[in-house]
């Protein structure tokens, strides 16, 4: 796995990462979103097709992980609070796409 681009960023309401990855042949998306409410929150994998649209591979529901993550006001926020859910998603893209992953975090290449 090669990480291509990786951003994280804080709005008025929460904060988000997202990191594209080659795996294999395959380009990946994951976004994570963590925002004050849990219905408004997101952790996503998709795969970029051959016509360069993203399709949906694998989610993961904000009630597994919301709560064991700091509120939008923290101090403490960075990029590597959501890297856990991330890396569990870009493992099941792997999965799903039969391809071996080297390691979700093993790979930094780019970090805003």
């Amino acid at each position: 796995m090669t990480l291509l681009d990786r951003q994280f960023e804080t709005t008025t309401q929460g904060y988000k990462l997202t990191r594209v990855d080659k795996l294999a042949e395959h380009t990946v998306r994951t976004r994570v979103y963590r925002d004050f409410y849990p219905a408004q929150s997101h952790a996503i994998v998709e795969v970029l097709t051959p016509e360069l649209t993203w399709t949906d591979l694998a989610s993961s529901e904000p009630s597994r992980w919301h709560d064991s993550l700091p509120s939008h006001v923290s101090s403490n926020l960075s990029d590597a609070l959501l890297d856990d859910i991330a890396a569990q998603l870009l493992q099941r893209a792997a999965t799903i796409l039969g391809v071996a992953p080297s390691g979700a975090n093993s790979t930094r290449r780019s970090r805003n």
